[in-house]
Parts: structure tokens; C-alpha cells; sequence
């Protein structure tokens, strides 16, 4: 795998081979300067900065020497990487994890990149690359692909979000003639989270509980999930998404009540963060069964490595889905930079909120246990939020909840 750090930050990275348990050697590069860090099962146990000789090069395996030596290539805002995955050694060094170097970096602060020392090339590196994940980075790099149609009830919906004179009878009325956007806003006003004690039975009475932002979520996250996949692992990975980017969604609202941001745009933008990778599922799906014609069956090795191959492109991916959705500009923002909230231009604290969210519901979901809450107060989006341990304490058990809430509404 390999791409750039403007795209794909060094942290994103560090977060992506920690929670995935990578094995295999990730080389960095801006101008002249190199960086290449060893990773086992997903623990770092080594980083080395490389010069002209081996004598000159600086190697850390200690946490204190990676800290050091990480500081530099953390502020990189450019540049490329490449990861190579390798066979695990069992008798490899354990290392350390990837969220405590991160988190003794942010506590010291980053310095200022100054020039890098001008270094000799190193050697290129070699990649075996899958034919499905080639062919999915030529696909998004061309822009060879179709994005996902505005429904006519999707498209009412966001004209009547614009319009200040539009009344919601107007929303209800749009909505009524879609089955599957109706099926979705009854279910979303039944919810224990929308839930005043009273059933919701009918359109208008379920759009004057919703609000038109939350209207505006919903209509194109139907239209972004709607597409068939043929692929099961695919289907399966599509229908995890949708729930997860519901959980989020209604997180990051609750959150954006707690920090006094709008709830309706929180829930919006938590809804959409992961918009690229649902358009990714569908350009793998073709892919795959272009292959599958042409006699290359994709080896199982690439569907079973799918959440990387969806990581590495889905934020490009989604910012060109905003544009010609032409959603508003907090979307976009938050589709862009939701791994890394500091680099967000607008928005930012909106940006923060559905960071959070993301972050501690992917560990939910995959089962690990929550960061400590120390570590979870230094991440960029609890910075950014002036979130502190004492605050972090109790996120974990309110993430549960949400998590619960959007499998009962997925159910």
C-alpha cells in the first residue's frame, strides 16, 4: 500500500496499523528525508531515520528514541509512504503501542518542521500489490467511477433544507412518496433516542420531530446505501457501515448538545463522515466482477483485507461525493478530516465532535478495550473540545448506548 501523507497523515497511519495488527516495515518520505518504521502485530518496535551511512543513521527501539525520533515526521502536512506487509516472527520484540507514542508526542507538542537534511535516495521499495487494490487506486486516481443518484426525495429535501420560507408540511410531503426514505425516518422518530413516550405513525408527525437537517441526513444516507452489492463479504461490510455511521451520528448529536454545537448539523455530519467508503464498496464490487469475467478471480486475501483497502482512499473518495451532492460546507469538512479534526478549516469543533464519536465507537465495535482516559484527553479532538481525564472518564458508557440504539434501529 502506498500514498500520500496530504491525503493519508502519518497518524491515520499509526492509528490504521495499531488497530489492524499490522505486520511490515512503513517507509516515509518528504523531499530527501526518510524515515522507515518496523511494526509487529501492530506494535512499533523500531524507528529509524536513514543517512548517508549506517553510521549516520539514528535508530530507536526504546519508547523515549521512538518519541524522539517520531516528532519530525508527525508534522509532515506532505509527502508519500509505503507499507509492506511482512510474514509475523513470533520471536519478534512485543514493542509498543502506537496510541501511547502518539499520545507522549501531542503531550510535548510538535515542533516546527524546519528543512530536512538532504539525504542520499534510498533504494526504491519493491510491493506486491493485489490486482482488486490496483485496480481500485487507478479507478478512485482517474475518477473512473459513478457516484451514488439523488433520489427525487433526497434532492426535494435538500432544495426545502435551503429554502428559509420551506415549511416542513413541504418535507413530509416529499417524503411520503418513498418508501424506503419513509421506512427510515419512522424508524429513526421511534427511536429510544427520539422517543418523547409517544408511538409515530405518520410522515408529518415523524418530520416535525426530526427537523429538516436531521431529514436531510437520513434521505442521502439512503441513497448512498441503497446500491446492491453482489459480493457477501461486501454486502455484509455495507450493512456494518450503515450502522455504524448511524451510531455515530447519533453520538456525535448527543455530544454537540454537551458542547453546545447545533445537533442537527452534529448528527448530519456524523451520518456522512464515512461517505467514501460506501462509494468504494461499489467500485470494488464492479471490480470484482470484472475480474471474475476476465477469469482473475480477486485472491481472498484482498477482501479479507478490505477495511484497509477502504481506509486508504474513502476521505478523496468522499470529498468528491460532497461536492457533487453539494452538501454543506460542515460535511465536507468533517468527510475530509475526521481523522485528523486539526487539520479542519471550518468547523472545526463540529469536526472534533464527530472525530471523538468515530473513535470510540470503532473500538466498541471491534470489541478492544477504550483507551484510558488520559490518553483519550490528549487525542487532537478532545483538545480541540477542552475535553479533560475527568471528562473522558464517562464517554465510553454513553458510546455503548448509541451503539446499542443504532442496532436496535438497524435491526
Amino acid at each position: 500500500m502506498r500514498g500520500d501523507l496530504a491525503q493519508t497523515s502519518l497518524e491515520a497511519l499509526l492509528h490504521w496499523a495499531g488497530r489492524d495488527k499490522k505486520t511490515g516495515l512503513l517507509g516515509l518520505e518528504e523531499g530527501s528525508a526518510r524515515y522507515a518504521l518496523s511494526f509487529v502485530a501492530g506494535r512499533l518496535v523500531e524507528c529509524c531515520r536513514q543517512g548517508a551511512a549506517a553510521s549516520e543513521r539514528e535508530h530507536g527501539r526504546g519508547s523515549g528514541e521512538m518519541v524522539r525520533l517520531l516528532r519530525v515526521p508527525l508534522g509532515w502536512r506532505s509527502g508519500r509512504f509505503v507499507f509492506q506487509s511482512k510474514a509475523l516472527d513470533p520471536a519478534a520484540p512485543a514493542g509498543i503501542d502506537p496510541e501511547w507514542i502518539l499520545a507522549q508526542v501531542r503531550s510535548a507538542g510538535l515542533p516546527q518542521v524546519q528543512a530536512a537534511q538532504p539525504l542520499p535516495a534510498a533504494a526504491p521499495a519493491t510491493e506486491t500489490h493485489s490486482v482488486l487494490a490496483l485496480r481500485v487506486a487507478e479507478t478512485v486516481t482517474r475518477r473512473d467511477y459513478r457516484l451514488p443518484v439523488v433520489s427525487a426525495a433526497a434532492l426535494r429535501v435538500g432544495q426545502l433544507s435551503r429554502d428559509p420560507r420551506a415549511s416542513l408540511a413541504h418535507a413530509a410531503e416529499a417524503i411520503s412518496g418513498d418508501s424506503a426514505l419513509s421506512a427510515a425516518v419512522l424508524r429513526c422518530a421511534n427511536s429510544a433516542w427520539n422517543s418523547r413516550g409517544r408511538r409515530i405513525d405518520s410522515i408529518p408527525m415523524a418530520v416535525a420531530r426530526l427537523g429538516f437537517r436531521t431529514l436531510l441526513g437520513l434521505a442521502m444516507s439512503v441513497c448512498l446505501h441503497s446500491k446492491k452489492l453482489r459480493e457477501p463479504r461486501l454486502r455484509a461490510a455495507q450493512a456494518d457501515l450503515s450502522r455504524h455511521s448511524l451510531s455515530v451520528a447519533l453520538f456525535s448529536r448527543h455530544l454537540a448538545v454537551q458542547f453546545r454545537l447545533d445537533d442537527e448539523q452534529a448528527f448530519l455530519c456524523g451520518l456522512m463522515h464515512d461517505m467514501g467508503k460506501a462509494v468504494l464498496m461499489g467500485i470494488t464490487d464492479n471490480l470484482l466482477r470484472d475480474l471474475a469475467r476476465k477469469g482473475r478471480p480477486a485472491e481472498a486475501q484482498v477482501l479479507g483485507d478490505l477495511d484497509s483497502l477502504l481506509f486508504q482512499h474513502h476521505c478523496e473518495v468522499g470529498r468528491v461525493l460532497c461536492a457533487k451532492w453539494e452538501l454543506p460546507e460542515a460535511v465536507g469538512q468533517t468527510v475530509a478530516y475526521h481523522h485528523e479534526p486539526e487539520r479542519a478549516e471550518s468547523n472545526q469543533a463540529l469536526v472534533a465532535v464527530v472525530a471523538l464519536a468515530n473513535t470510540l465507537l470503532n473500538f466498541l465495535e471491534r470489541g478492544e478495550p477504550l483507551p484510558e482516559a488520559r490518553l483519550l484527553a490528549r487525542t487532537a479532538a478532545a483538545r480541540i473540545l477542552g475535553i479533560g481525564p475527568d471528562r473522558a472518564e464517562g464517554l465510553g458508557e454513553a458510546a455503548a448506548q448509541f451503539l446499542q440504539q443504532s442496532r436496535e434501529l438497524a435491526a
